[in-house]
């Protein structure tokens, strides 16, 4: 990489781009960063006795007397399914980052989010300087101590969750369904809403709670149909049956699916939305998705909208199947 300003050349006086600088380790952000990253978590996981196919190289299993445990890594990310002593086991991931960052004395907390305003001047992330940017997680090339102490929310969090994870009923049935929400300008400084299927913020501007919506359904059902083909598929090549059924599709927003009924509609509101936001509309008459209403306070999406009250917040995270494990060995493996 090019020498940054303010490392020292051995020649003060001859052009900066006549030196590289070589890298010890690699950096987050980097190109090598993601293979360098699986290298290291793969050795370690192969040490402890887990292994990985070549078709499948991210996911790592390992079988034991009481059972299985199976690992997929997608970048930094890790899903661990299986019995409960090996999860307990492979936890040490978070246990080993809340030690090194002199956190796992820490007061745990009941959500992960702090409490934004969609006022300017209430807003704690606002600017305090008319120089300075709105604080958020694009500026960790350039942080201050504001964003040191907001983002030590999120581990102070996993600090009570460290043993929360999926919890799946034995007969439980097979269907599956979708929550879809958006937060109309969560973040009132550059003007964008959240789309609460995955939790990201929208690239669009939307000029209503309708647009909002319209944007994180169509994210959420061109998901839907790339998890139904994952799964048909799986299904066939195992010799279960496919169900044709299509899958449900939760909104709160009654305008919208009105919408899906009726497809694009030219009006003084949506005439400016470009038609390929219609696109679950398609998908609702080949029979794969159904969109279907919901009230705002049952709707789980809402969980990656905004921040919540710890009572909604657990009610949300409790509807998406999630369990402690504490609970559910003191229920005796029954959903608690």
């Amino acid at each position: 990489m090019k020498v940054l300003d303010g490392l020292k050349i051995p020649d003060s006086k001859s052009n900066r781009n006549m030196y590289i600088v070589k890298l010890q380790r690699a950096l987050y952000g980097l190109k090598q960063s993601g293979r360098m990253w699986y290298n290291r978590l793969s050795e370690f996981l192969l040490k402890k006795g887990y292994v990985n196919d070549p078709d499948s190289p991210c996911v790592f299993i390992r079988k034991s007397q009481k059972g299985f445990c199976i690992i997929s890594v997608y970048v930094d990310d890790l899903n661990i399914i299986g019995c409960a002593e090996d999860i307990e086991e492979a936890s040490f991931c978070l246990k080993t980052v809340l030690e090194r960052f002199n956190m796992s004395k820490a007061h745990p907390l009941k959500t992960p989010m702090v409490v934004r305003s969609l006022e300017k001047d209430k807003d704690p992330f606002k600017p305090k300087s008319d120089d300075e940017e709105p604080l958020g997680p694009e500026h960790s090339a350039n942080p201050t101590r504001r964003h040191w102490v907001g983002v030590k929310t999120v581990p102070r969090y996993l600090k009570g969750a460290q043993d929360l994870g999926l919890f799946f009923l034995k007969n439980e049935g097979q269907t599956m369904v979708g929550y879809a929400d958006a937060g109309y300008l969560s973040d009132p400084h550059n003007a964008r809403s959240q789309t609460g299927f995955r939790s990201c913020k929208q690239t669009l501007v939307a000029t209503s709670t309708n647009h909002s919506e319209i944007i994180a359904l169509y994210e959420a059902a061109h998901e839907c149909a790339w998890l139904r083909r994952t799964t048909n598929h799986i299904q066939k090549s195992c010799g279960f049956p496919v169900a044709d059924t299509p899958t449900i599709i939760y909104e709160d927003n009654a305008a919208y699916v009105a919408q899906m009924k009726t497809c694009y509609i030219k009006s003084n509101m949506t005439k400016h939305i470009s038609p390929k936001f219609f696109y679950p509309h398609e998908l609702q008459k080949q029979g794969e998705v159904k969109t279907m209403q919901v009230k705002s306070c049952d709707n789980l999406a809402d969980l990656f909208t905004k921040s919540l009250p710890a009572a909604t917040f657990r009610k949300c995270v409790r509807g998406i199947g999630m369990r402690h494990l504490k609970d559910l060995q003191g229920s005796g493996g029954e959903c608690p």
